[in-house]
Parts: C-alpha cells; structure tokens; sequence
C-alpha cells in the first residue's frame, strides 16, 4: 500500500521546483479522506455534516445572510487548532494555490495555470481557485482570469454535476462574472478587450461542450441575442464573424489573432483564429514574416 500524500509533500515539491508539483496537487486533492485514529463522537462537527446541512433543503429556504454566516462561522469552527474533527488535507489545498499565486514567479505561475487546467472543482482547490478569481479580476490579470474563465465556462456547459460540492448556481455566478468583465472592458477600454478575449478563448480544450457554454458563446456569438439570464439557444454550429461581441474590435490589428491561432487548446478556437483571418486580414496575411 502507498504513503499518503500530505500537505507537506506538496511544499518540499515547491520547495525543489519539482517539475511534477502540479499533478501533485491534483493528487492530492483527489485523494480520499484519511480515517480518524478512533469513530468520531456522534454529532461531531465534521466536513461531511457541514456539507449535508449545506445541501438541506431548510437550510437553502433560509435568508441569504443567515446561509453566509453559517458557511462562514462553521469554516472556521472547522479549521480551528483545537477542532475536533481536523480538515483532510485535500481542503486545505486552497492555501497553496494562494500562495502560488501570490509568490507569481515564473515557476509558480506555470504550475498555477496547469493546477487551473486539471484540478477537479471540488472543496479545497476549489476555494483556492474563486479567491484567485476575484483577485486576478481586481488586478486586471487577465492571463489568469481567463484560463480560470475558460475552466468554469466549460465545466457550467457540462450539465452533469462534474464540480462536486459547488453548485451549479455558484458556477453560473461565476461565468456571468466572467463575461461581465469582458463587456466592461470592451465598453470602458477597448483596446485591451480582444487581447482579454483571446486569454479566454485559448483556455478552452476539445472536451469543451461549446454549444452550451455562456463566455464563449458571448465572445463568438453575443450579437445573434439568442440567449436568457442562464444559457444561448442557438440552433446551428456554423460561424459567422459578424455575430462575435464588439466585432470591429477584432478587425483592428491581426497580432492577438495570430497568438491565438498559435496557443489555443482546442480545434474549434483554432478554426475561428484562422477564419477571423482570412477574412480580416487578408491584405496584410501577405505581409506576415515566417517568424
């Protein structure tokens, strides 16, 4: 049977800049629970009843501030040195994806960005991952945003439950958020709207459910206005560049196209890159340099 990975496997990792860290995390956050030494007191406050009450259906009939207060105070309770039941070292991951993000150096950011891509949206990652949401979107940094963006975008179109612990309510919160910023930047600072557009669209992979999800269908297709508060209604997959969201932004240089035709992660962006330029930029195609 093999040791089990903890918290501070993770660090020395760090610690080494082992090359490996971000799979660490994943397995970690994966992992199982370990056992308490003895059966836990009947009552005990554990992760698990904290879970179960959230999900209540007494308890989602209550007051906002009443759900948040709850929420905040039992955390706390819960992470307390002296708690009777100590949190499983998965739901302490949040502390090291802050930390990865804070500390921002080159190392840091290219195993943030990985854990961003492969980590499941579960309790622990998952805390990490909102904190570092909200602050990538008060620094304006929208290579982060946008990987982050493009992670919860795809994970809202599955429709199936694949973020366990987080509902579903949270996560189209959070792409309504994400789109939001976009719009807002188009509006309030349009030169930097596409290059914040492109962050997003080359996070996206081939498992992506595209004709479900809300940023990217904004991106591509927000002038067609087929969309409610929650979801798009397009019946057809074909694109149309006259359907993208502040399209006479894109047609302003190919340089953020051309990134994008190179760095994208999925086909179908990769598609849209090369159609945007060929017919866009069909003139000054002639004129690209090899390099």
């Amino acid at each position: 049977m093999g040791l089990e990975l903890s918290l501070d496997d993770i660090r020395r990792a760090w610690d080494s800049r082992d090359p490996d860290l971000a799979n660490l995390i994943v397995t970690l956050a994966t992992a199982p629970d370990p056992r308490p030494a003895q059966p836990p007191r009947e009552g005990a406050l554990s992760f698990t009843s904290f879970i179960a009450h959230l999900n209540n259906y007494q308890f989602r009939r209550e007051a906002p501030q009443a759900r948040a207060r709850y929420r905040i105070d039992t955390i706390k309770a819960l992470e307390a040195p002296a708690a009777e039941l100590p949190m499983p070292p998965r739901l302490q991951l949040h502390q090291v994806i802050v930390e990865l993000w804070h500390k921002n150096g080159a190392y840091e950011r290219a195993t943030l960005l990985e854990v961003i891509r492969k980590v499941p949206l579960c309790w622990g990652p998952w805390r990490g991952l909102k904190r570092v949401f909200k602050e990538a979107e008060e620094k304006g940094d929208t290579e982060v945003l946008g990987a982050l963006a493009a992670r919860f975008d795809a994970a809202y179109a599955t429709k199936t439950g694949s973020f366990r612990e987080i509902s579903r309510r949270t996560m189209g919160y959070l792409v309504r958020r994400a789109w939001r910023v976009l719009r807002r930047t188009g509006q309030a600072l349009a030169p930097a709207y596409v290059d914040a557009a492109v962050d997003v669209l080359r996070a996206y992979d081939d498992s992506t459910v595209f004709a479900r999800t809300w940023v990217y269908n904004h991106i591509l297709h927000h002038e067609t206005k087929k969309y409610t508060r929650r979801n798009f209604k397009r019946s057809r997959s074909s694109l149309n560049l006259n359907e993208r969201a502040y399209a006479e932004l894109w047609r302003r240089t190919p340089r953020p196209v051309l990134t994008l035709l190179e760095r994208a992660g999925s086909e179908q962006v990769r598609e849209f890159a090369a159609a945007a330029l060929k017919t866009d930029f069909r003139a000054s195609l002639r004129e690209v340099e090899a390099p």
